[in-house]
């Protein structure tokens, strides 16, 4: 359960959830969803006076959770360009 002061905080952070989903991976409903599910994860255990700001925390966790889910569920993984230095000739 949310506090009435984590709720205010989730509600004016949903846009920078949804903002960092977005440049983590595709926009997904999923991704989506799994961002407020951190945003929410944060609010609770945010500390207003550990020296960082709550839009930093959640940014960190929202992204660290949306990582987290894609590597236990083998979920978006971003494409691997090859490097043009490595031309596979010696």
């Amino acid at each position: 359960m949310l506090t009435d002061e984590q709720r205010q905080r989730v509600a004016g952070s949903l846009g920078l959830a949804r903002w960092v989903a977005s440049n983590c991976g595709p926009l997904t409903e999923d991704n989506v969803a799994i961002a407020y599910l951190a945003l929410c994860r944060a609010a609770q255990t945010y500390k207003p006076g550990a020296g960082m700001t709550w839009e930093s925390y959640a940014r960190q966790r929202v992204r660290g959770d949306l990582l987290d889910t894609w590597k236990l569920t083998g979920g978006y993984r971003r494409k691997r360009v090859a490097s043009p230095l490595a031309t596979g000739s010696t």
